[in-house]
């Protein structure tokens, strides 16, 4: 009886244990999804829970920065309503000087609207940025196994193709 109790009281600590990791899992997750479609990892950031990381592609020199602000969760939460993040997903290309004058404006009137789903112009080190924040269900992408739903997270790929466009017009 002794080695059962053990057993389940090992049991509980693993499931707290992998709830605590899933926010991980899933930055790790869209970071391998970067990496090999030919994007380099060029900056870290982090404060707490916040973590930014910027990547380029080898080829077009087109950035991508990601911000993601996990909610904390307990147990109890992540069983009834999972664990949920925001999501700054946001595509950079370098300023062109006619580019950044249209930019500019769409920065000073896009800066007023930072609500999910609105997109939003930005300019950081000669490169322009168009991005949106996202509203996520980290569970929608990774199971309480840790287990990883690939073809769900390359949505992640359509939505900086479609970022992209924003660049170009």
């Amino acid at each position: 009886m002794l080695r059962e109790l053990v057993k389940r009281s090992w049991e509980l600590i693993e499931e707290e244990e992998r709830i605590r990791y899933i926010d991980e899992a899933f930055l790790g997750s869209l970071i391998t999804l970067l990496l090999d479609n030919n994007f380099v990892l060029i900056e870290i950031k982090t404060m707490n829970e916040y973590k930014s990381l910027t990547f380029e592609h080898l080829d077009s020199w087109l950035r991508v920065k990601l911000d993601i602000f996990p909610k904390e969760h307990s147990l109890a939460e992540f069983k009834t309503v999972g664990s949920r993040a925001l999501l700054r997903l946001s595509v950079g290309a370098p300023s062109k000087l006619e580019k950044f004058l249209k930019f500019g404006v769409k920065e000073i009137l896009s800066s007023r609207l930072g609500s999910v789903g609105s997109i939003v112009y930005d300019y950081d080190n000669y490169y322009t940025y168009v991005g949106v924040t996202l509203y996520i269900l980290i569970n929608d992408y990774i199971d309480e196994n840790l287990n990883i739903d690939w073809e769900k997270l390359k949505n992640f790929l359509k939505a900086i193709e479609e970022l992209t466009a924003y660049l170009e017009g």
